[in-house]
């Protein structure tokens, strides 16, 4: 959208979730070579040692990733609509960022916000993360977590790909997709 190749892609006679797929593999590449140069950096200079039971939290990722791109359909969905994606979308990764608890855990939010943060399933895969790699208590049994992160990213991709469908229809109806 930004570069205004939006509606030429949409033109053409790939799929969607081709350009989606692409990117989305794209920076999963750049991020693990980043990560891989992280934990070389960290084996060499700052004493990290790996344990085997981290192992043990390679679905969440897989999970968070596939729950992730739900919601990224979600909000792709909203910024088709409002037509403004640079203030939208770094709110929004903020925020979610903060209520999963990248930042501390979730129980230090404010009553109010808890709910909210147990409905994301970064919040999950965050605190799996966690406790396998730091030991830290997690929120609730480990087995649990994950069940429960299995079933929002269950809920979450099929939303986010319904949302943006609709969205790209009301934008069809409307000819506003060509105003990108």
């Amino acid at each position: 959208m930004d570069m205004g190749t939006l509606e030429p892609s949409w033109l053409t006679p790939t799929r969607h979730e081709t350009f989606i797929i692409g990117r989305a593999l794209g920076g999963m590449f750049w991020f693990g070579l980043s990560q891989a140069a992280l934990f070389g950096f960290g084996i060499a200079f700052l004493g990290l040692r790996l344990r085997a039971e981290m192992l043990l939290a390679l679905p969440a990722i897989g999970l968070a990733v596939l729950a992730m791109v739900g919601i990224a359909y979600l909000l792709a969905a909203i910024v088709l609509l409002i037509r403004e994606a640079n203030f939208f979308v770094d709110t929004m990764q903020f925020v979610v960022g903060m209520m999963s608890g990248t930042a501390f855990p979730v129980t230090l939010l404010p009553g109010v916000l808890q709910p909210i943060a147990l409905v994301l399933p970064t919040t999950y895969a965050i605190d799996i993360l966690r406790s396998q790699a730091l030991g830290s208590r997690p929120l609730f049994d480990t087995r649990l977590e994950y069940v429960v992160l299995v079933v929002l990213t269950a809920l979450t991709y099929p939303l986010g790909r319904w949302a943006f469908a609709r969205a790209e229809i009301t934008m069809r109806r409307r000819g506003m997709l060509a105003q990108y």
